[in-house]
Formats: C-alpha cells, sequence, structure tokens
C-alpha cells in the first residue's frame, strides 16, 4: 500500500494516517491538540489557498492542518 503526505491527497479522498516523518516533541504534541494519531481515519474537505493549510474531518468535526503538517503526516487510502 503506497503512503504518500496529507498535503498530495485530493479534495474529498478518505484515507488513514500511517505515519509521520517528524518525531519531535513539537510536532507530537500540534498532532495530539488536534486529536489525530496514527491509523486514524480522516477525510480532507478542502484546501486553502490562501496559506495551503487543510480542513480535514476526524470524528464528526473539521480540523485545521497546517501545510507543513500536511507534509509531515503521511497517509494510505483507508
Amino acid at each position: 500500500q503506497s503512503l504518500r503526505p496529507l498535503r498530495d491527497i485530493q479534495e474529498g479522498e478518505h484515507v488513514r494516517i500511517a505515519r509521520v516523518i517528524d518525531d519531535s516533541s513539537a510536532f507530537l504534541e500540534y498532532l495530539s491538540q488536534l486529536g489525530l494519531a496514527i491509523d486514524q481515519d480522516i477525510c480532507l474537505r478542502r484546501r486553502l489557498r490562501f496559506d495551503g493549510s487543510l480542513i480535514v474531518a476526524c470524528h464528526g468535526r473539521e480540523l485545521t492542518v497546517s501545510a507543513k503538517a500536511g507534509g509531515l503526516i503521511w497517509v494510505a487510502r483507508s
């Protein structure tokens, strides 16, 4: 199963978080604050044109993921 960065998926696509490529405490804390974790299913709702931030749906709520984090979170089709 091929992995790719979250920032590379299409709007409306459903994926599962497979890994993160930054294990710094600051990044892991950021993910925790968002409520995101490995093996979690998410859906990309939209990409903001202004700064590339990603709006993802997870457990019935929408979260904003920074463009930088979108390159560090790797996903697989769910």
